[in-house]
């Protein structure tokens, strides 16, 4: 019985081992790949309906992009605060995988003009971080 409850151990220690990088390698970008993301952003177009026609650079989109990182690394020390405060581990996961996938969709269902798709989902993505790291 003790080298199968060994062997499940470690099965399980291998794969939260795995899904964490995993996890890692995807949400840790809202706020350590802030950088690169604005540039694809700015490429895509988002937010540039709030320039003048004619000018891809105007202090009204950079006011935007700065909000959504704002509310992105706002939400996501608040994601780590609640899912240390919730008492389950599977709990904190599932509702940080629930956040970050709800985030995903959000991001690749809207417009580039929308002005509320854009912090809503890094706001989820940035909240799912915390929560699944953390535990």
């Amino acid at each position: 019985a003790t080298m199968q409850t060994f062997t499940q151990g470690r099965g399980v220690a291998l794969a939260l081992l795995m899904f964490t990088l995993f996890q890692s390698f995807f949400t840790t970008g809202i706020v350590f790949g802030w950088p690169s993301l604005l540039l694809i952003l700015k490429n895509e177009g988002v937010y540039l309906n709030k320039c003048p026609a004619g000018t891809e650079s105007c202090s009204s989109r950079d006011v935007a992009f700065n909000l959504v990182f704002t509310l992105a690394s706002i939400t996501n020390v608040i994601g780590a605060w609640v899912g240390g405060l919730i008492p389950s581990v599977k709990c904190s996961i599932t509702c940080g995988l629930a956040f970050s996938m709800t985030g995903s969709l959000i991001l690749a269902l809207s417009p580039a003009s929308s002005e509320l798709a854009w912090p809503l989902a890094l706001a989820l993505q940035g909240a799912a971080g915390g929560m699944i790291q953390l535990p």
